[in-house]
């Protein structure tokens, strides 16, 4: 689904863990279960979050980045869709 968006196997494999995730997951936590490199998250992840609506989440006191796919993500995707060719329409 998402490689018809321009997102590789490894984004949409990605993509797929943060829905199922019970909790938001850092950069190590995908890279563990999906067993890819380091470098494969950091690039897809930079690709995923300009194409969908996930959200970023940081605690305070913890120096890493959390992902998390929510309830919205779905209708943030869409309207960053809905953004990206409205400067074709005008």
């Amino acid at each position: 689904f998402y490689e018809s968006y321009g997102l590789s196997r490894i984004a949409g494999q990605m993509i797929g863990l943060l829905i199922i995730a019970d909790k938001p997951l850092s950069h190590e936590d995908i890279q563990k279960i999906l067993n890819v490199s380091r470098g494969s998250v950091s690039t897809n992840m930079k690709m995923i979050l300009l194409s969908t609506g996930l959200d970023e989440i940081n605690i305070p006191g913890d120096r890493k980045t959390y992902y998390k796919y929510s309830d919205y993500s779905g209708e943030k995707a869409l309207q960053i869709r809905i953004n990206s060719f409205l400067p074709f329409l005008e």
